[in-house]
């Protein structure tokens, strides 16, 4: 079994919706069901999202959950929709290739 911090450094994919409802942004990894956080500002989002996969992880190995291998990687394109027939490249190397981004604009 793998320890926290290898799990820690696995490249889930995380998925950042912008909430035009109540403002702010909701952030999952999807892979990791339940695994999800909000906050007002991406910033915040972001380091809520690390600490709610650091927990869930924790969680998980403590109860003999099954923790599942993240999705392979090759199969995502690298880049996020902001809105029909708009397509944005992401900068990489970093988290920010592996993230899904819904919304109306680019967050990044």
């Amino acid at each position: 079994m793998k320890t926290i911090d290898e799990y820690m450094k696995l490249p889930y994919k995380m998925e950042i919706i912008e909430d035009s409802d109540e403002g702010g942004y909701i952030v999952s990894y999807p892979e990791l069901k339940g695994c999800i956080t909000c906050a007002d500002t991406l910033e915040n989002a972001i380091a809520n999202i690390k600490n709610a996969k650091q927990a869930w992880l924790e969680a998980a190995i403590e109860t003999g959950c099954v923790i599942p291998e993240p999705d392979d990687l090759e199969k995502y394109s690298g880049r996020f929709r902001g809105g029909p027939g708009k397509v944005f490249p992401l900068p990489g190397p970093s988290f920010e290739k592996y993230a899904v981004i819904r919304g109306k604009i680019p967050i990044l």
